[in-house]
């Protein structure tokens, strides 16, 4: 029952997807590539190195947009405000302040995944941001409306996407530094936070 099930909702999917792409005369750029690039970090003497393996890149008249598949649940790809303009000094708050502010960077980049990918293209590629878009697509979402949402909200212009951008690069750049620069680790309390952290089996949090 749940194959049947799991068949007819990806030829729904696809089939429902074909005929997006031919209504929007959208091209398929690449499927399920590794992305790779270097990026200089303020602060740092070396160039810091950006890999990830991207699920989908297409093209839509002038814009380019990065696709990423879920098969979990739903979330919101954005924060209610948009990415803020304040970035702090993470490497340089003391232990309570750092856990605060990681907690409201956090909060503030749900799209993280695809900003990274839309940055990586931009350095890979030279592409301008104003040209860029990115979209995550809930398969196991049943509701339409909630099953391909774009990290952007329709209503941003051109100019506020590129600030978007702009400002998720400021806080990665933040986060870099606080991985470099920091002279002591610090355990989050919550096992939430460790599930890519390379620190996890020497801090105990596993």
């Amino acid at each position: 029952m749940r194959l049947w099930m799991f068949q007819r909702r990806l030829t729904a999917f696809v089939t429902s997807d074909i005929e997006s792409l031919k209504e929007t005369g959208t091209r398929l750029l690449e499927l399920e590539t590794e992305y790779r690039t270097n990026i200089t970090v303020e602060g740092l003497a070396d160039t810091v190195v950006l890999t990830g393996r991207c699920d989908r890149v297409e093209k839509e008249g002038t814009l380019v947009r990065v696709v990423d598949y879920k098969s979990g649940g739903y979330f919101s790809p954005r924060s209610g405000d948009g990415i803020p303009a304040e970035v702090p000094d993470l490497h340089l708050l003391a232990e309570g302040e750092y856990k605060k502010a990681l907690a409201r960077v956090t909060a503030s980049l749900k799209g993280f995944q695809l900003y990274a990918y839309m940055l990586m293209l931009q350095e890979k590629d030279q592409i301008s941001p104003e040209n860029l878009l990115a979209d995550y697509v809930f398969l196991r979402e049943t509701d339409e409306k909630n099953r391909r949402v774009p990290v952007f909200k329709s209503s941003l212009s051109q100019e506020d996407r590129c600030e978007q951008i702009r400002r998720f690069r400021l806080h990665l750049d933040a986060l870099i530094r606080d991985i470099f620069l920091r002279t002591e680790f610090l355990p989050m309390p919550n096992e939430s936070h460790c599930q890519y952290c390379p620190f996890r089996t020497p801090c105990g949090n596993i």
